[in-house]
């Protein structure tokens, strides 16, 4: 460990010497928190899920690990105090939601498949705090997350071809194993409709971190973080596969976080030809897309051209936020705990005279006065957008905090890195229109908001 302090303090690297083993180590760390799956599982929150945030836990023991030994010369900044703070507060309201929530311990735990209960905001709380002081006394640490990030990044990308055309292929040992009596659902409940998804349990998941890595890449280019030979190619390839994922909502985001970079970076003309040309791509695939993947009967049913607009590129998602909407005026101050749409919904489920007894990952029990006990399947368990998602969980004045939170993060630190965190955001929460939180990916969501380090002091 002594040797990667000496090296993140270094003021810079010499290219032609080897870096420590721990610097490997480290960015390895960020790395898997993208990538690791666990193949001999079964259960897709076990295969795709738990792995990255083991990964996620081990990176805040990682940083726990170098604040004790410099625990003498780390002296946290008001704004850091500020940001622990209003993760206080945002807690605080997770915890009440997941005290009064019908079934607190799917708030406290969260869905297998999400698994983003209170707990996993606890362990986002510490990854970001630590992560910020960290960076504070060893901003070098910086290229290696970043080269970490990246190369989980281009994995995900070169892993989405093969199942381009071998929609069988999940990269477990259950690949190609179809469940009993379907021909479009694999053993491990991936459904054909949700391929290509990378390394990931869905297409969705998969579609967030290339989109992210894009812009992410981009502004390490901008910022001088990375040579051109190692920026363009992994923004390139991050953005045609996404292009060929066919996800709407991530190629939105990319392109509005690239217009946030154009606009930001007038004087790049090599950057602003880049983006030019990539966004073309984008705009010719989202509208390829869109026009592919129509919702059936969507213009039949809409009320107006508009409506079904709405319904075409959201996926039909409006029918979920309207259910979210009607659960959330029923507890409006508290709500239903974290993950509260799968708990209203549950129990929205359950018959006349019934009430819920039991709340599994993918079925709810419903009791009867007569002790007779009714199984029945769970639909969707997130209402498709972020700040639904939250004001369903959480309730008015948790999801204030929240974006309080989200806010605070991206424009508190460092000036010199503002401008990458607001281009992160822009993308992160774009994407949470028709999206939402989930532990495979919001740790990347999150990082991208929060990282405050000045670039100048960065090795290139």
């Amino acid at each position: 460990m002594e040797e990667l302090k000496k090296m993140t303090n270094s003021k810079e690297i010499n290219a032609k010497a080897k870096a420590p083993l721990h610097c490997h180590a480290y960015a390895l760390l960020f790395c898997l928190s993208i990538i690791a799956l666990n193949p001999f599982a079964l259960l897709r929150g076990t295969i795709w899920t738990q792995p990255k945030i083991f990964c996620v836990a081990l990176i805040v023991l990682v940083h726990l690990f170098i604040l004790w030994q410099k625990r003498r010369q780390v002296i946290p900044l008001r704004g850091w105090w500020y940001q622990a703070c209003a993760w206080s507060i945002f807690l605080a309201f997770g915890l009440v939601s997941t005290v009064l929530s019908p079934f607190p311990i799917r708030s406290l735990m969260g869905h297998e498949i999400t698994a983003d209960g209170l707990l996993y905001w606890f362990l986002m709380a510490g990854f970001v705090l630590t992560n910020n002081l960290v960076l504070k006394q060893y901003p070098n640490l910086l290229l290696w997350q970043l080269r970490g990030i990246l190369v989980g990044a281009t994995l995900v990308a070169l892993s989405v071809y093969p199942q381009l055309a071998n929609w069988k292929l999940d990269y477990t040992v259950h690949s190609g194993q179809l469940w009993p009596e379907t021909k479009h659902i694999l053993a491990t409940a991936v459904y054909r409709d949700h391929q290509p998804i990378g390394l990931y349990s869905h297409r969705g998941y998969a579609a967030f971190t290339l989109a992210i890595a894009s812009v992410l890449s981009l502004e390490a280019l901008k910022s001088r973080l990375l040579p051109a030979r190692i920026a363009l190619p992994v923004m390139i390839l991050c953005a045609v596969t996404l292009s060929l994922a066919k996800v709407r909502g991530a190629i939105a985001a990319m392109l509005a976080g690239w217009l946030f970079l154009a606009l930001s970076a007038p004087q790049h003309v090599p950057i602003k030809r880049t983006l030019i040309l990539l966004s073309l791509i984008g705009v010719l695939s989202f509208s390829w897309v869109t026009v592919e993947r129509r919702v059936r009967d969507a213009d039949v049913y809409a009320s107006s051209p508009f409506e079904a607009a709405v319904k075409h590129f959201t996926s039909d998602r409006v029918y979920l936020w309207q259910k979210t909407w009607s659960r959330f005026l029923e507890r409006p101050w508290t709500g239903w705990g974290l993950n509260g749409y799968s708990i209203a919904d549950a129990i929205k489920l359950c018959p006349e005279e019934t009430f819920p007894v039991v709340l599994e990952d993918y079925y709810v029990q419903c009791q009867s006065q007569s002790l007779q006990t009714t199984t029945i399947e769970v639909e969707a368990i997130k209402a498709h957008n972020i700040l639904l998602d939250w004001i369903i969980s959480i309730g008015i004045p948790g999801t204030i905090s929240y974006v309080f939170l989200i806010l605070l993060l991206s424009i508190q630190g460092n000036k010199e890195s503002q401008e990458i965190r607001i281009g992160l955001l822009i993308c992160y929460q774009f994407y949470g229109i028709t999206w939402f939180d989930c532990a495979q990916i919001t740790h990347l969501g999150l990082w991208g908001v929060s990282t405050s380090v000045n670039t100048k002091q960065t090795s290139k």
